[in-house]
């Protein structure tokens, strides 16, 4: 068995994350088929253990209020210890939480109001309340979810990851491959395995680069290395910037087969926008573009659409650091001729 978490480890060193695939068979091994409840304590263990590691980073500066990070931690004593009075714990978080999706930084509290979504969803019945009572999920802008990463753990190793909000992108990374390697050991201890093999971070994310903005490409490719500049327009009424960019303009690879192509099946396919936050009193808006695109492997489905490689939260938090660079707001202003 130590070799399947070993293979973990090394799949978090080749791709630097655990994969929803690699979760599943991961818990699987935690089943015990003679004895479902204790089944059910490792998962709920693993779990509250992972949401548990967030709360103990916050020591570092945690990137939301008190009130929610106290509500947070209640959260996880009731789980505990006494879920006589876990309803009306979940349901005054989950609303404390719905009141702080409006700000720029909104995603870290989805991803915080998820983790115990996803948390109850492991439990058929908490205290005997319905699972239809607790779950809620939140319909934020910009914040959904992908299928593939609904699950606490995910969510726990976003906000482990972003403990800063304006973290780089290779501390980011680092603090992401930190969290699999933990998961993947506390999966082992559970069933009584010490995993001796730690993760191994790439040199290339042990080093910080100067970050420089020129030109609006690469303002552009900062937020996301997957967009190709178009054009931008000013809105001066609403002092809005909308920034215009192709995704993946040149081809993508399919999210099935993992095959590329730049066979076009349709062009525009999609049209969105992200707001990413403001620059000295300017919206700052990024309308995208993509096509879809034919799928050549015989075996696949004929065409397939896009699937972004730079999440949301990443192009945030990009915007984010930038933003808190001096200077660097007036200089990205400058590029677009807004004061």
């Amino acid at each position: 068995m130590n070799k399947f978490y070993e293979g973990f480890i090394e799949e978090v060193e080749e791709k630097g994350e655990l994969s929803p695939y690699s979760r599943d068979i991961l818990w699987k091994m935690l089943e015990d088929k003679e004895d479902s409840l204790l089944t059910e304590r490792k998962y709920v263990t693993l779990e509250l253990n992972s949401i548990q590691k967030v709360i103990d980073c916050w020591t570092e500066g945690a990137p939301i209020c008190t009130k929610l990070q106290e509500l947070y931690q209640r959260i996880v004593s009731l789980f505990r210890f006494d879920n006589k009075l876990l309803k009306k714990a979940v349901l005054e978080f989950y609303d404390e939480c719905d009141r702080c999706t409006d700000k720029e930084t909104s995603f870290y509290e989805v991803y915080l109001k998820q983790s115990i979504v996803y948390l109850i969803d492991v439990i058929e019945g908490v205290a005997g309340i319905p699972q239809d009572e607790l779950l809620c999920d939140p319909s934020v802008k910009n914040c959904e979810l992908e299928n593939d990463e609904r699950d606490t753990a995910y969510c726990a190793c976003k906000m482990y990851a972003f403990y800063n909000l304006v973290v780089s992108d290779n501390e980011r990374k680092r603090r992401e491959m930190e969290f699999w390697d933990w998961y993947i050991k506390e999966a082992a201890k559970l069933q009584g395995i010490i995993i001796q093999t730690t993760v191994k971070i790439p040199n290339k994310l042990l080093e910080e680069t100067k970050i420089e903005i020129n030109s609006i490409e690469e303002f552009v490719k900062y937020i996301s290395y997957e967009y190709d500049y178009d054009k931008y327009e000013i809105i001066e009424e609403k002092r809005r910037l909308l920034v215009h960019v192709f995704h993946c303009k040149n081809g993508a690879s399919c999210p099935d087969c993992g095959q590329y192509s730049n066979h076009i099946y349709m062009e525009e396919y999609v049209i969105g926008s992200d707001i990413l936050g403001e620059l000295n009193g300017w919206i700052i808006e990024f309308k995208f573009h993509e096509n879809a695109y034919y799928c050549d492997n015989p075996d696949c489905y004929d065409h397939f659409s896009i699937k972004s490689k730079v999440s949301f939260e990443d192009k945030r938090m990009h915007f984010l650091k930038l933003r808190s660079i001096h200077g660097m707001p007036e200089k990205i202003c400058a590029l677009f001729g807004i004061i």
